[in-house]
């Protein structure tokens, strides 16, 4: 893993809140966004102070790295992974079942990410022990690279303790 700053990782979960409906332009999100404040940026990257602070401002490391396909991620951070309710607690391989079977809520934009791959990173995961990865932004990035059987590109923040982990 190499590390990278905070500044970065911060960055990128603004430029992906950005470019939502339009992320071919990322890129000239992320430049727009590094000349905004510290509170421009969590206003619009829509997480809570205690997480914003947690994930940018406390202890946490943070790295780029790729990861193999068959790396357990889970949903611990959120109850709308990909559009869905219910969906805290979920681990990667139920949401690739669901793909498969159909009835995943953005099958069509995972399979619009999986016809080009980007190559700036978009996904952003917190551990406590290298084992378990839990998804903060770019769910459907990681599926489309999983179902591409391609290392997953992403910056981790390795952290003793998430008080932003839900289940």
């Amino acid at each position: 893993m190499d590390p990278v700053s905070v500044a970065i990782v911060g960055d990128t979960l603004v430029a992906c809140a950005l470019v939502r409906t339009n992320p071919q332009d990322f890129a000239g999100a992320l430049k727009k966004v590094s000349r905004l404040s510290g509170a421009d940026k969590q206003a619009i990257a829509g997480q809570p102070e205690s997480v914003w602070s947690e994930l940018f401002l406390g202890d946490v490391e943070w790295y780029f790295t790729k990861l193999e396909p068959q790396t357990l991620f889970v949903n611990r951070t959120a109850d709308a992974v990909l559009g869905e309710a219910q969906s805290c607690g979920k681990s990667m391989d139920l949401l690739l079942e669901e793909y498969e079977a159909g009835t995943l809520a953005l099958k069509e934009k995972i399979d619009q990410l999986r016809t080009v791959l980007p190559s700036e990173c978009r996904i952003i995961a917190l551990t406590q022990d290298q084992q378990e990865y839990a998804i903060v932004e770019g769910w459907e990035y990681a599926l489309a690279f999983i179902l591409e059987h391609q290392p997953v590109p992403l910056y981790v923040g390795i952290g003793d303790e998430f008080r932003c982990f839900q289940c």
